[in-house]
């Protein structure tokens, strides 16, 4: 039986983000294997969400990036199986007893101590409410421009099922959430960046030099250039009125 539109696109969708999530992280392109997408289906007929499967490579990279073997490449998708499998364990563990829960609106993120808490539910509901609306503004402005629609359609799309895995969850790991929002985020902040005009560039670069220039001495070359680079992509996302996206700007 063919699918529908709608289950067409989420069912390819799934596919697409878990490729450009892993290639992004990689730091280079390269063929997803049969065996590979072989792994992407299984995930999806178990029931793996899209942002677990996120959650769990932005995991298996970030352990990976402190071994001292620069030189090596992750090449296969399979290295990310077990944080996958790990995450997927954590999130099924989190909605144990949600249904039974009451009171949620008040229910504490787990490593969080009560309503004082930073990560207080209603307060995260709250914000990722707040930054759902930012996001689908930034989508609205940007009908018509090609490749940065289609990527703020995947954020919009992306953060609707982070918000709706807080709402369901029991308890929630606020470790996990500021993952798969920085992961959000990186796919944001580069269509932003790949599709801002030159005069928007230069403008953003000299405002770069001119804010760094005091501290360019003191700096390592690298940082300098990691400062100077994250300096002009935020300066682009301001200026095409896209939200940050950490717990970190959580009123």
């Amino acid at each position: 039986m063919a699918m529908d539109a709608d289950a067409q696109f989420n069912y390819f969708n799934y596919y697409t983000e878990v490729e450009d999530a892993f290639v992004r992280r990689r730091g280079a392109h390269m063929l997803v294997s049969p065996l590979d997408w072989a792994l992407i289906e299984s995930w999806k007929e178990m029931g793996v969400p899209l942002a677990v499967v996120l959650r769990g490579i932005e995991r298996a990279f970030d352990a990976f990036d402190k071994q001292p073997r620069r030189h090596r490449k992750v090449n296969s998708i399979f290295y990310c199986q077990q944080s996958v499998e790990e995450c997927f364990a954590e999130h099924r563990q989190s909605m144990v007893g949600a249904a039974e829960e009451t009171g949620s609106a008040t229910t504490p993120i787990a490593g969080g101590d009560g309503p004082d808490s930073p990560f207080e539910r209603v307060r995260v509901e709250r914000y990722l409410e707040r930054v759902a609306s930012d996001l689908a503004a930034a989508r609205a402005r940007a009908e018509g421009r090609g490749e940065l629609e289609e990527a703020l359609d995947r954020a919009v799309a992306r953060l609707g099922e982070i918000r709706a895995d807080v709402e369901a969850a029991r308890r929630l790991d606020p470790e996990a959430l500021e993952r798969d929002l920085t992961s959000l985020d990186a796919l944001v902040v580069a269509a932003i960046v790949d599709t801002a005009s030159t005069e928007a560039v230069e403008g953003a670069r000299s405002e770069a030099k001119s804010a760094l220039k005091a501290h360019k001495k003191g700096m390592d070359k690298a940082f300098y250039k990691q400062m100077f680079d994250k300096f002009v992509s935020r300066r682009l996302c301001e200026a095409a009125g896209v939200p940050r996206l950490s717990l970190f700007f959580m009123d």
